[in-house]
């Protein structure tokens, strides 16, 4: 394994990042006041991950000489995350070192003894590892997973003379005795290190083995097919405290030098100690987050997140959430529970409201003063980037979109005055703040207390409702008018802006986004769309996804079958069955043209034709030539057997369901 390079590794970032990693290792690992906690906070898009590895990095370069293991734990919202992110932290150059993703920390004890074969965590000099908190620290179902139980039995074989009696007890759900068996007949690599520390806490836990021994003299010496509801409750029982001794072995024997948690406002309620709760998850996830090095420092922790905590609004819909308390308990998490330290930050802020409101009244003010020692106590915890123009050298990755300001037109207006009329109608309050975000708004407000309201009323006093209508007719959607293909306006500037750049740029076009790298000039419709890409919005409003998506798809619609079908309602609402019956079965030819084939890659890649040739003329010949070669090998007089095509449309049924969108809701963009 090699030492990482910092430098190399930092150089390619670009200079905020770069800012950001120098800053964030120093108040990690060498000032003198540090809390030994860190949160990077950048703006979405902004390349955290990227960041992390840099300080990684770092870490590695200056723990490398100090001690002979290092521990890089990546915590995150769930496996696919870790999995795709672990690699990209890897700076050793030993790929194995990324390869420890777990679900569960109760299967560390296995998961890292195959990565490590067999010789366990302390014989490697760096160990990344990976797992998520919702199935780690959360037991769930007390019993667990098959592999938990089956790791547990390789455990405990030794201890207990009831070997065929633990073997009843550990089979869980599974229905079959001799599947079970037979799983427990494959030995599981076990990491030494956990196992040691696992039987040693078993061999000191006198009371809870009298139970196991008992429980099994009683109910599980011979297999039964279904055990009383008592024997149930018991197992279960006593499944779930192994595991959870298990779980917290292996958080003993982690001994962390940097933990990473990506998006941890997902699982706050693990991390925040000013929660009273004391359930099992959470008190693991604590005595992880809590542990301490042999100086009594804790351990070095670094957190990830665009939003960290509730962003201040004064929004009604919002009233019963304390902002102001979010933010202060992620303060106080970083600060390692300093109450002087909190108290400090406290008062600046104080001190910052203070000198703001003096100055809004036109008194004498030091708010720049103030806004800098609030911002001293803040940079010794936390870093945020924002886009272009939240950075001095205006370095931040992406460029503006759009070529100025939005233009509110008098329709935006009429938006406006019609949903406030209806807010009002409802008894609701003023609709400003909606409105900034998004047109439409009585057709759109599911799920808020003003659609709540509106329901009651239209039960009450109709009329109130049905003159709104009647005053703001153009404010609304009619059904007349979508039924015949009419275009509706979008009614919103940033709406009117997203129209333009989505639609009549010609992305309603095209099935799929172009290629980054196309093989070949593109052409069609896709012509001059070289540099289009994902849009990504953001909002704090619910109905706003639905607005945008409902407005944007219905155009895109409007565009492509206006004059083609008699109306919108006469769409086919269901473009794509995939029956599980085999006498109805279609064979959905079109669709294996989205199935991978790996013969086909193999043989046909663009990359691979010859310089000199086009490289789609060399395609097609290749084609030819995999055709010709099936050809020989069928009867051309036999007739056409159509299993070959459902077999394999449905054969890949279930990723093609998870991978592809058919057919979007009524309300959905449409997006390939």
């Amino acid at each position: 394994m090699s030492r990482p390079d910092p430098e190399a590794i930092i150089r390619p970032l670009q200079s905020f990042q770069r800012r950001t990693v120098e800053h964030a290792f120093h108040r990690l690992f060498t000032a003198p006041d540090s809390t030994h906690r860190f949160l990077v906070a950048d703006e979405v898009g902004l390349g955290k991950t990227l960041v992390a590895r840099g300080i990684i990095a770092r870490a590695l370069d200056h723990l490398w000489d100090r001690q002979d293991r290092i521990d890089v734990l990546y915590i995150c919202s769930n496996q696919n995350i870790g999995r795709s992110n672990l690699p990209k932290l890897q700076v050793t150059g030993d790929t194995e070192d990324a390869q420890a993703t777990t679900t569960r920390l109760t299967l560390l004890a296995t998961e890292l003894a195959g990565r490590a074969q067999g010789e366990g965590l302390s014989a490697r000099r760096v160990n990344f590892i990976s797992f998520t908190p919702g199935t780690s620290f959360n037991m769930g179902h007390a019993e667990g997973k098959a592999a938990e139980r089956k790791l547990l039995f390789q455990l405990l074989g030794d201890w207990s003379e009831q070997r065929e009696g633990l073997m009843n007890l550990l089979q869980g759900w599974v229905q079959d005795p001799q599947r079970w068996r037979g799983m427990l007949a494959e030995p599981l690599p076990l990491e030494p290190e956990i196992a040691r520390r696992f039987q040693e806490r078993i061999a000191g836990e006198a009371a809870l083995m009298g139970e196991l021994e008992a429980a099994i003299e009683r109910w599980f010496l011979e297999p039964l097919e279904v055990y009383p509801q008592e024997a149930r409750q018991a197992r279960n029982r006593l499944i779930g405290k192994l595991r959870y001794r298990l779980a917290e072995v292996c958080i003993e024997a982690l001994e962390p030098d940097l933990v990473i948690l990506d998006e941890f406002q997902r699982f706050k309620d693990l991390v925040n100690q000013d929660e009273g709760g004391q359930a099992p998850s959470t008190v693991l996830a604590r005595r992880l987050l809590q542990t301490r090095t042999d100086s009594g420092q804790p351990v070095r922790t670094l957190l990830l997140s665009a939003t960290p905590y509730k962003l201040y609004t004064r929004d009604p819909e919002l009233e019963g959430e304390d902002h102001y308390a979010d933010f202060l308990a992620t303060t106080r998490f970083l600060l390692d529970y300093d109450e002087q330290r909190v108290a400090a930050l406290q008062q600046a802020l104080s001190q910052f409201n203070s000198e703001l409101r003096r100055a809004a009244a036109g008194q004498g003010h030091n708010v720049p003063r103030a806004r800098e020692v609030v911002e001293g106590h803040l940079r010794a915890i936390m870093a945020r980037t924002e886009r272009v123009a939240g950075s001095t050298d205006q370095d931040a990755m992406v460029a503006p979109s759009g070529g100025g300001q939005l233009e509110i037109q008098p329709v935006d207006v009429r938006q406006y005055l019609a949903a406030e009329a209806w807010f009002r109608a409802a008894g609701a309050r003023d609709p400003l703040t909606f409105w900034k975000s998004a047109p439409y708004l009585p057709h759109f407000m599911q799920g808020y207390k003003v659609n709540e309201q509106v329901r009651e009323l239209r039960e009450r006093q109709p009329d109130r409702l049905l003159a709104v209508l009647d005053q703001y007719t153009d404010a609304f959607l009619d059904r007349q008018a979508l039924q015949a293909w009419d275009r509706v306006d979008p009614g919103h500037a940033k709406l009117r802006e997203m129209v333009r750049e989505e639609l009549d740029t010609g992305g309603w076009k095209l099935l799929w986004m172009p290629p980054s790298l196309p093989y070949w000039p593109l052409d069609a419709p896709y012509e001059g769309q070289e540099e289009r890409t994902k849009t990504l919005l953001f909002s704090a409003w619910h109905f706003v996804p639905d607005v945008v998506s409902a407005v944007l798809s219905y155009e895109a619609e409007r565009r492509m079958l206006a004059g083609q079908s008699e109306g919108y309602d006469e769409l086919p609402r269901q473009l794509l069955q995939l029956p599980t019956q085999e006498a109805t079965r279609s064979r959905h030819r079109l669709l294996l043209l989205l199935l991978p084939c790996t013969g086909l890659a193999d043989r046909v890649h663009p990359l691979s034709a010859p310089a000199d040739r086009d490289a789609r003329a060399w395609a097609r010949e290749q084609v030819a030539d995999l055709l010709a070669e099936v050809a020989e090998q069928g009867d051309p007089q036999a007739p056409e057997d159509s299993r070959w095509a459902y077999t394999n449309t449905f054969r890949s049924k279930a990723s093609i369901s998870r991978g592809y969108t058919f057919r979007a809701p009524r309300t959905d963009i449409l997006v390939a």
